[in-house]
């Protein structure tokens, strides 16, 4: 019992520190900045609204404008720390929605490398900066969703379900991960919004049944998100797979890799309704790097190409809110 207030009371401390953080890391354009990871391990800067999405959505639980709010852990911050809590979510937010608007392409798609990129139109930027842009309270979805969704369809049926390296300029070996990202966060936009999600959810549910896929803590994370925000229909029968892959790709130490992909690891965890002791062991982990002075360092998520502390912070805090609750 003891442990567990002395987890909620750090937790409740590191949580307005690390908003301001994100706040303090945002562009005066409301874009969150992008990293790519050069050959000698360095990372420089690389425009691209998808992290911006990545981090709109993550930090979503903790927005009032938001259809994913959960006051219970708004609560945790107790007496001033609530309303600033929530009102910096929602001022973060409010300015990536502003910046991906602006992204937006004539098509009503989304490139990974803006709206200036001779690059084709990307599937999972587009998904993700779609959903930002529709989860507000009192949006007209289904009128927004008619906006878009004829770009998703096109996308969706001019390519099949992948999202390949041609339209970010990636290395193809990461094809296999950008492909199911994007094909997860296509059904999520989908099913929150289009309302054809059957389709897409039977050919999901039958590439993952196939062997050879990775445990991947990136995509698993995307489809814990997926499960949470929307149920991910014809899943469930996968869901003690999953959280099997999740257990065995973590070390002793709790991590599954870096703090992102623990970030990461920890929310898949907890969005597929596992309540074992790596969640103890992953979110303690966690919580002392995010105490330590490294918590700043850049680390990559779906590929070289996308690297983000302000990302990884919102992932952290958002994981060991909803774990020590």
């Amino acid at each position: 019992m003891l442990a567990s207030v002395a987890n909620q009371n750090r937790v409740r401390d590191a949580l307005p520190g690390a908003l301001l953080s994100i706040e303090g890391d945002q562009l005066d354009t409301g874009e969150i900045p992008n990293y790519r990871k050069l050959e000698n391990g360095t990372w420089e800067y690389h425009f691209s609204p998808l992290v911006s999405a990545y981090v709109a959505d993550a930090l979503a639980i903790f927005d009032p404008l938001s259809r994913q709010f959960d006051p219970f852990l708004v609560e945790q911050a107790g007496g001033r720390w609530r309303v600033e809590v929530s009102h910096s979510a929602a001022r973060i937010r409010r300015r990536i929605r502003r910046f991906l608007a602006w992204q937006q392409s004539a098509d009503g798609t989304w490139r990974f490398l803006g709206r200036g990129s001779s690059l084709p139109p990307d599937r999972d930027t587009t998904a993700c900066c779609a959903l930002v842009l529709l989860d507000r309270i009192g949006v007209n979805s289904e009128a927004a969703a008619k906006r878009l969704e004829p770009a998703l369809r096109r996308l969706r049926e001019s390519e099949g379900l992948s999202s390949r390296s041609h339209s970010r300029d990636a290395a193809p070996e990461w094809d296999e991960v950008l492909d199911w990202i994007a094909s997860i966060n296509v059904l999520r936009f989908a099913i929150l919004a289009c309302g054809d999600a059957e389709p897409l959810a039977q050919e999901l549910a039958r590439r993952y049944a196939e062997p050879g896929l990775a445990p991947v803590v990136s995509v698993l994370y995307v489809l814990g998100t997926a499960r949470r925000q929307c149920g991910l229909p014809g899943f469930e029968p996968a869901r003690s797979s999953v959280v099997d892959a999740l257990i065995q790709s973590q070390t002793p130490e709790g991590t599954f890799g870096g703090a992102l992909a623990t970030a990461m690891g920890l929310t898949a965890l907890l969005d597929f309704g596992y309540a074992g002791p790596e969640i103890e062991s992953a979110a303690g982990w966690l919580q002392s790097y995010m105490d330590s002075s490294s918590a700043g360092l850049t680390e990559e998520f779906c590929s070289p190409l996308c690297g983000s502390p302000a990302f990884a912070r919102a992932v952290a805090i958002g994981a060991l809110s909803r774990a020590s609750l």
